[in-house]
C-alpha cells in the first residue's frame, strides 16, 4: 500500500487564522486574532518556488482553527493556489487539521458548504481531526463535553452527502500524561483500540508533546519525561498488537508504531517528520511571514534551535537508531533529558525491534 507520505515531497503549513473554538492545556499556538490575507496565502507558490521548492506538495491547512475561515473563501483560494502552483511546477496536495468539533456552531449552510469543499478539494487520507483525552475543552468546560461533540460531528459529517458512512479521517493525538497514563494498562488500551474501531476510526499518530506554547506552563500536567514517553509508548505498541492479533480484521494502523517498524525493517527512516526534514522540507506560512520549519518548531526561538544542534550527544552517532530517529525532535531543548533517556526513544525503538 501507497505511503502518504510517499504522494509528496514538501510540507508547507499554512495558518489562514490562529483563532480557535477551543482552549487546550497542550496548544503551541495559543489563540489569539492573528490570520492571513489572500495576498499572503497567494504568495506561497511564488515563496516556495524562491526557496528552491517544486512537484508534489502537501499544503496543510492548520490553525488555530481552520475551519474558522469562510468556506467560500477557502474554496476560492484552492483554486486561485493550484493555479498559481502550476506556473511555478508545484502540485498541491491539500490537507487540514482540525478539532471538527466547530462545526457543530455553523449554520446547516455553513456547514454543508465546508463538507462539500472538504470532499471536493481534500485529499482523504489528507484529512485530520484532532482528538484528545483530558486535555481539551470547548470554552474552558470540561473535556466530557469535547468527546461527545466529536462523536456528534463525526457522524454528522458521515452523513452528509459528500462523504461515506465508513470515511475514516486520520485522528491525530498528543502523547500528553493524561494519555500514556490511559494507554499504559492493558485493559484501558484494549478498550481504546475498540472504541476506535467501533468508530470506525482506522488511521492513528500518535504526536509526541513538545514543550512549546501553552504546554510550557501546563507541563506539570501533562508533560512526561523522555523515559515516560518511552515506556508508557512501549507498553501501549505491545497492547497495539496483541489487540491486532486478537482482531485481524480490524483495520487499525498506528503511526508511529507503523512506521517505526518499517524503519527498523528497512534500516532507515521514511516518516517525514522524524526522518530529520523538518528543517529541509517543511515550512510555515502565517501572518508573520515564511519560516523554514514545521509548524510546532516555527514557534521556538531559532537562535535557540540553532543552539540545540550542538547539543547531540556524540554517542547519538554511534547509536544503531541514529538513521531512525535522527536525534530526536528538535523542540526538545536536550537530546538526552533529566531520566536520561533520549528524545529520540531509543528504549522504544529497542522494545519494537525485540518484539520484531
Amino acid at each position: 500500500m501507497t505511503k502518504v507520505s510517499d504522494k509528496f515531497n514538501t510540507i508547507a503549513y499554512v495558518r489562514p487564522t490562529e483563532k480557535c473554538n477551543l482552549r487546550c492545556k497542550h496548544c503551541f499556538i495559543p489563540p489569539n486574532a492573528s490570520a492571513m490575507s489572500n495576498e499572503q496565502i497567494l504568495m506561497i507558490p511564488m515563496q516556495l518556488s524562491a526557496a528552491g521548492v517544486s512537484g508534489n506538495v502537501l499544503l496543510q491547512w492548520h490553525g488555530g482553527e481552520p475551519l474558522l475561515m469562510d468556506p467560500v473563501r477557502c474554496e476560492n483560494l484552492i483554486v486561485q493556489l493550484n493555479s498559481l502552483g502550476y506556473g511555478f511546477h508545484i502540485n498541491f496536495l491539500h490537507g487540514v487539521q482540525t478539532n471538527l468539533v466547530v462545526l457543530k456552531n455553523f449554520t446547516k449552510k455553513k456547514r454543508d458548504k465546508w463538507y462539500q469543499v472538504l470532499a471536493t478539494y481534500f485529499e482523504p487520507d489528507l484529512i485530520g481531526v484532532s482528538w484528545d483525552l483530558d486535555i481539551r475543552g470547548i470554552n474552558l468546560r470540561p473535556q466530557a463535553h469535547f468527546n461527545g461533540y466529536f462523536e456528534q460531528a463525526l457522524n454528522s459529517l458521515r452523513a452528509s452527502k459528500h462523504f461515506s458512512e465508513d470515511f475514516s479521517p486520520v485522528v491525530t493525538i498528543t502523547a500528553a500524561k493524561p494519555f500514556l497514563r490511559h494507554v499504559s494498562a492493558l485493559d484501558t488500551s484494549m478498550h481504546f483500540l475498540k472504541w476506535l474501531d467501533f468508530l470506525k476510526l482506522d488511521t492513528i499518530h500518535i504526536e509526541k508533546l513538545t514543550p512549546t506554547g501553552d504546554a510550557i506552563k501546563n507541563w506539570h500536567q501533562i508533560g512526561v519525561t523522555n523515559a515516560e514517553y518511552s515506556k508508557a509508548m512501549g507498553k501501549f505498541y505491545l497492547a497495539y498488537r496483541r489487540y491486532k492479533d486478537l482482531h485481524p480484521s480490524s483495520p487499525i494502523a498506528t503511526s508511529p508504531f507503523c512506521d517505526l517498524e518499517d524503519a527498523l525493517k528497512n534500516g532507515k527512516q521514511d516518516n517525514v517528520c522524524a526522518s530529520g526534514a523538518c528543517r529541509t522540507s517543511m515550512f510555515t506560512f502565517s501572518k508573520n511571514g515564511m519560516v523554514k520549519s514545521c509548524t510546532a518548531i516555527a514557534e521556538h526561538n531559532l537562535i535557540q534551535l540553532e543552539g540545540h544542534q550542538n547539543k547531540v550527544s556524540v554517542s547519538c552517532f554511534e547509536c544503531e537508531f541514529n538513521n531512525i530517529c535522527n536525534g530526536g525532535c528538535p523542540a526538545h531543548n536536550n537530546v538526552v533529558d533529566e531520566s536520561m533517556e533520549c528524545s529520540g526513544a531509543k528504549k522504544l525503538l529497542t522494545l519494537i525491534g525485540d518484539h520484531l
